[in-house]
This record gives structure tokens, C-alpha cells and sequence, in this order.
């Protein structure tokens, strides 16, 4: 029988239940127990370790929890709990944190306790976290600091933290957790580097150089003082943006690309000179020397200082114009020395073959020497018409392989000095004026036969090469012919070398001394370069550069023209009454109708009552200049309005203007050099006459 007060079966086994379930969460608390015991130990362990200063304020402001990174500014933890944050700051830094500073940039307004230095109040709204905010934290007498020497600090971060009420409504705010990072060190290198480019700034603004800096883009991004005084720009100028090609002259724009690339690539840093433009456009001459400019290994751009050398070379333009000055007293000289010569030749013989001819001698032997005198005065008169600023070159294209041995052999015949060829098969050919660089490769082959007078081997040699924007050589980009003529003799003294190419400076015992500097102004008009070098006992070498063309075009074959006989009318136009006669008398001689005048006024007149008398001219020869008439080229202009296929050749005793060099283009068909030689113009005079047959 059952007790009355005995439990249910079905009780028992709930209790047993609600046993066993308590005892597995007790288990579980305990586990929860150790899992928050360690996890606390680990953020104990982390945040005492941590370089940063740790705190945590309540909500009005007073030190709570300190982590022990405080003591890095010479506090204990324990010594700053119950302590107001603002105790640590410098008293100036308080307001940086206060809502006074912070709230209107999130309101607008103040409301409240406008003025109020409570810190962090506004955290209460939670409105606010703070961030990298920089303060002044006061130190505690550390060691090798002062008492209260100030640290800077930043304020890493700051953020209130909440609490949930028991009914699970408003959270209510409890304070502030935040961190410090002493940048102490950061600051003070900071001021370092202020420091040290305010020293640089002002040493450069001393300096009598212009140190400027330009980035990747070609940007001005610095410039001292001379620099703003220099150019004349302005600080507003500069605000504006200037870069490196307002400053250069645009004719050496590709060059300064070129050298910053190569000085941003490391690849050289030497001076260069440019001409620089300032703000209203006068042209500087600047000597300037860069290095690159780098970040932590990387280029950032490129350092500039420029020295201003525009007095200095208009300085030695002045003395160039002293220096030439008195080398045309001894230009002078030479000249009066040699033509009397000369003359003396002439005069010398004719006398001679005057009173031979009354006795009815043999007076060929005197003409003879009377045409080797003349020879001799016509080269005297072309090297200096060379030298002069006129000889413009008369140019074509020509290969320079055959004009070199061509030379070497007449230079060196009968001589006991032998040529050994260094040439390149696929020489260029180049537009010159054959005449000219003849005679300059004839002038260094003797020269190098006349300096080895017991004999040798010269070396003549030729080669391509093409001449770039960082050359070292004055000379323009391009393809170019390099030429050397090296011989075995004497040598050049150091002293003479710089001198070698003044006129009439010779240390030889025979030659004008005109030889050198006729082959430097021919050179020169070319668009080349010659230089030399020499070592005294072991020889001299003269390198020639000249401009090439890469096509391969040849010059058109050089036939020597029989004297056949011609047959045409001709119109002579010269004012010079000996040169019309001996003109006149040589195309008469060689079968032309010859008639003659005076200037260009006459000679358009014949030409017209030619035409319409149905007898027209076949040819016409204008003298160049006509001193108070119509020279040739007025005279052709004429000529072409009234008959557009008139058949002209421009003559002139010397080559000063562009038309002997480029007669084609001012509507000439040839071009003849005075005085006349009588092969030539039957040559160009049989060339023209075919010519006009055949069209």
C-alpha cells in the first residue's frame, strides 16, 4: 500500500533531471569562469605591454586605469588614479579637448555651458571619437628631462564607453578609454628638418648661383632668391605653375629633355650651357650643372645649379673681336706680301716679253710663267674669298671615298711619303662643294707629308658616325663623316696648337700660313668641325667632320668636255670693260655670236628687241653685282617676265651671296666663276645648248 506523502515516480525523475542540468551549468560557469579569468589575463597582458599609454577616465574626467607605458614619461599608474585627465595636460592644450573646441563642427552651436573647460563632455552624447589629435603631456622629472619639461604626444584614440541599464533601456555613459603614442621624437625631427631646410633655403638664397628644382613633370617646385631676381618671375608666378620649358629657349628644348632624362637615369651630370629666357624674353646664357633629386632610393627629379655666364661670353665675344682684329694685321700682310709676288711675276714678264716680241724672239716661255702667276693669284684670291664670310659653298651631293684618294695621290706625287686607307666600305656621301673640301684635304695631306720630311706613311681614314644630343662635339645632331688625317713627324707644340688655325701663323719654313685657317671657315660653312691633336716627337691628327646624307646618291659623273666648237646667239652682261672684252673674245673664239652690256637695264632691253626681231638670245651671262645698276638677279627677274624659259648663267668674281651657291633656286641655269677659265664655261656653255635642243 502506497504512503500518501511519498513523491510521484514521475517528481523524482524531474528533480533528478533538474539536478543533473544545474550540475552541467555549474560545470560550464566554471569554464566560462576560466575562459574570462584568461582572457582577461591576456588583454592585462597586452595592454601593459603595449608602447602606447592606456587610460581610462570616468565620466567626469578622472584618471580610473592606467596601464604601465605611463611610466615612460615618469609616473607611476597608481600615483595618477583619481587624478582629473586635464592634471596632464599643458594648461594651453586644455581647450583642444574640451566641447568648447569640438562641438560646433559637429552643431554649429554651443548650447549649454558655453564655456565650460570640462573635457570630453560631448562623449556623453557619444558624438564624438577622437583621432590623432596632438597634445602637450606634462612629464614627471624622468631622468635627462627637466621637472615638467613637456612631451609631445598624440592622441591616438578616445571613446566613451557605456553601460546598459538593468531594464535594458538608455545606455548610460561611465567615461572614456584612450590612448597616448609619445611622437616626442618625431616632432623634434620634424623641427630638425624645418630647421635644416630653413638653413638651406637661406644658404641658398646667399649664394651668387641660381639653385632651382624641378619634379618628374618638369615642374618648377623650388627656387632661391637669385633665381626670382634673375629671371623676374614672382612668388605668384611661381604659385601659377612655371616649368622647365618657359625658362629654355625652344631651339634647345630637345637638348634639355635629353639632358634631364640623362641626369634623372644617372647616366651623366656634367655642365652644359643653354640659353635661358627670363619673363619678358631676354636671352641668357646659363652654365648649368644637375644632379638628381631622391625619396628613400626613388627619383623625384632633378637639383639644379646655374651659373649666368652671359657677360662672361659677351666678354669673350670681345675679345674674339680683338683677336681677330689683330689677325687681320697679319692677314693683311701676308696678302700685301704675296700679291706683290705676284705681281712682280706678272709685270716682270710681260716687260720681258714686250722687248722679246720688238726683237721678234720666242715669248711663249713668258706667257707661260705670266698663267702660272695669274694660277697662283686666282688660288690666293679663292682661299681668301673662302676665308672671308663669302665663299659660300656651291654644293652637291658627292662620295667622299674617291674625292679622298683622289687627293691623297695628287697631295703626296713625288713625295717619299707613302698613304695607307682606313675607309669604310659603306661611306655616306655628302653635299658639299667638291671644289672647297678638295682643297682642304689637299691642305692636311701635304701638311702631314711636309711634317715627316725623312718619309713615312700617312693614314688617311674615314668612317660613318652620327652625332647625338649629348655629344660633346659643337656640333648639330645628325649623320655625319668623320675624316682623319694622322701623320709620324714632328708634332705640333702644345703652346702652338690653340693657333694652328689662325691666318697666316705658319712654324714652316715655306707657305703662306693661309692653308689652316682657309680649311677651318670652309669646314665651318659647311655645317662641319676640324680639330687637331698632337704630341710633340710622335705626329698630329686632323679630324674632319662633315655633314652626311644617308641616301645613296651619287654624283653625277665628272667627264672633262672636249672644245667643240658652239653655235648661238649670246648676251654678255658685265660692267667691267676688261672683262667683256676677254669674255667676249672666248665664247667668239669657241663659235658664239657674242653681243655685250653695260647693266641690267641694257641687257633687258637687247633681250626684248631680240625676241622681237625673231633672233632671240640662246643664253644670256649677268654678272652678279652691277655697283649703281641692275646686277643679275634683278636683271633675271625681268628676264622671266618677259620670256619664262630664258636660259641664264649667273657669273661673279666672288661668292659672297646665296645665288653662286644655290643658282637653281633665283631661276639661273648654271653658275661661272670669275676670272673665266675657257674649259669651264665651254663646258657649262655645250651642257646648256644641248639641253635646250633636246626640250
Amino acid at each position: 500500500m502506497k504512503s500518501e506523502h511519498q513523491p510521484p515516480h514521475e517528481t523524482v525523475d524531474t528533480l533528478r533531471k533538474r539536478i543533473s542540468r544545474l550540475e552541467q551549468e555549474t560545470r560550464n560557469y566554471a569554464g566560462l569562469k576560466d575562459d574570462l579569468i584568461r582572457a582577461e589575463q591576456k588583454y592585462e597582458t597586452l595592454v601593459q605591454t603595449i608602447p602606447d599609454i592606456v587610460y581610462v577616465i570616468d565620466k567626469d574626467g578622472y584618471f580610473t586605469f592606467l596601464n604601465s607605458a605611463i611610466r615612460r614619461i615618469g609616473f607611476e599608474p597608481d600615483s595618477l588614479l583619481g587624478r582629473h585627465f586635464s592634471s596632464l595636460l599643458h594648461p594651453n592644450d586644455a581647450d583642444l579637448v574640451s566641447r568648447s573646441a569640438v562641438l560646433p563642427k559637429f552643431k554649429g552651436k554651443i548650447t549649454g555651458e558655453d564655456k565650460a573647460p570640462k573635457l570630453f563632455d560631448e562623449r556623453r552624447t557619444g558624438e564624438r571619437r577622437t583621432k590623432n589629435l596632438e597634445v602637450r603631456v606634462l612629464t614627471n622629472n624622468i631622468q635627462g628631462l627637466e621637472t615638467d619639461e613637456l612631451v609631445v604626444c598624440s592622441l591616438v584614440s578616445s571613446s566613451g564607453y557605456y553601460a546598459t541599464g538593468n531594464d535594458g533601456g538608455k545606455k548610460e555613459f561611465m567615461g572614456t578609454i584612450g590612448s597616448l603614442r609619445d611622437i616626442s621624437h618625431r616632432k623634434r625631427t620634424e623641427r630638425a628638418l624645418k630647421e635644416s631646410e630653413r638653413r638651406f633655403r637661406e644658404t641658398a638664397d646667399l649664394l651668387p648661383t641660381v639653385i632651382c628644382e624641378f619634379d618628374l613633370g618638369r615642374k618648377l617646385t623650388y627656387v632661391n632668391k637669385l633665381g626670382f631676381e634673375l629671371m623676374g618671375y614672382t612668388e605668384e608666378d611661381f604659385q601659377r605653375g612655371i616649368t622647365l620649358y618657359d625658362v629654355i629657349h625652344s631651339e634647345d628644348h630637345g637638348r634639355a629633355e635629353n639632358y634631364f632624362n640623362r641626369v634623372i637615369n644617372g647616366k651623366s651630370f656634367e655642365a652644359a650651357e643653354y640659353r635661358v629666357l627670363n619673363k619678358e624674353g631676354s636671352e641668357l646664357t646659363m652654365l648649368i650643372n644637375s644632379s638628381p633629386m631622391k625619396r628613400r632610393n626613388r627619383v623625384i627629379g632633378i637639383r639644379i645649379g646655374a651659373i649666368n655666364v652671359t657677360d662672361k661670353k659677351e666678354m669673350e665675344k670681345e675679345l674674339q673681336k680683338a683677336q681677330i682684329l689683330e689677325s687681320l694685321g697679319i692677314l693683311a700682310g701676308g696678302i700685301g706680301h704675296d700679291f706683290n709676288n705676284i705681281l712682280t711675276g706678272i709685270y716682270g714678264n710681260v716687260q720681258l716679253a714686250q722687248k722679246k716680241l720688238a726683237k721678234g724672239d720666242n715669248i711663249e716661255g713668258f706667257l707661260e710663267s705670266i698663267e702660272k702667276a695669274t694660277d697662283r693669284a686666282v688660288s690666293l684670291s679663292k682661299q681668301l674669298l673662302t676665308f672671308s664670310k663669302g665663299g659660300e659653298p656651291i654644293k652637291k651631293v658627292t662620295p667622299i671615298t674617291d674625292l679622298l684618294k683622289e687627293t691623297a695621290e695628287f697631295g703626296l706625287h713625288g713625295s717619299n711619303v707613302g698613304c695607307e686607307f682606313q675607309i669604310a666600305d659603306d661611306l655616306w656621301s655628302c653635299n658639299i662643294d667638291t671644289s672647297q673640301v678638295g682643297q682642304v684635304l689637299n691642305n692636311l695631306v701635304i701638311n702631314a707629308g711636309q711634317a715627316m720630311p725623312e718619309g713615312g706613311t700617312i693614314v688617311i681614314g674615314a668612317a660613318n658616325i652620327h652625332i647625338g644630343a649629348d655629344s660633346r662635339l659643337p656640333l648639330q645632331e645628325g649623320p655625319y663623316v668623320k675624316i682623319w688625317v694622322q701623320d709620324h713627324g714632328i708634332g705640333i707644340r702644345k703652346e702652338n696648337i690653340g693657333k694652328i688655325f689662325d691666318p697666316y701663323f705658319t712654324t714652316k719654313q715655306k707657305g703662306s700660313g693661309l692653308g689652316l685657317a682657309v680649311s677651318y671657315s670652309v669646314i665651318s660653312k659647311h655645317g662641319g668641325l676640324i680639330t687637331a691633336e698632337s704630341s710633340l716627337g710622335s705626329g698630329t691628327t686632323f679630324y674632319t667632320y662633315i655633314p652626311a646624307v644617308h641616301e645613296t646618291e651619287k654624283s653625277p659623273d665628272r667627264t672633262e668636255e672636249a672644245r667643240v666648237e658652239g653655235k648661238g646667239n649670246v648676251l654678255l652682261m658685265d660692267d667691267d670693260e676688261i672683262v667683256k672684252i676677254v669674255g667676249k673674245e672666248i665664247l667668239t673664239d669657241i663659235g658664239y655670236a657674242v653681243t655685250t652690256a653695260e647693266n641690267g637695264e641694257e641687257a633687258v632691253q637687247l633681250y626684248r628687241n631680240a625676241m622681237d626681231s625673231g633672233a632671240p638670245f640662246d643664253i644670256v651671262i649677268l654678272d652678279l653685282t652691277i655697283p649703281g645698276g641692275m646686277g643679275g638677279q634683278e636683271t633675271i627677274k625681268k628676264l622671266h617676265s618677259i620670256d619664262p624659259d630664258v636660259t641664264a648663267i649667273v657669273s661673279s668674281g666672288y661668292s659672297d651671296d646665296p645665288v653662286m651657291a644655290h643658282p637653281q633656286e633665283y631661276g639661273f641655269k648654271g653658275v661661272v666663276s670669275k676670272p673665266y677659265n675657257i674649259d669651264d664655261l665651254t663646258s657649262i656653255m655645250n651642257r646648256l645648248m644641248k639641253s635646250k635642243r633636246a626640250s
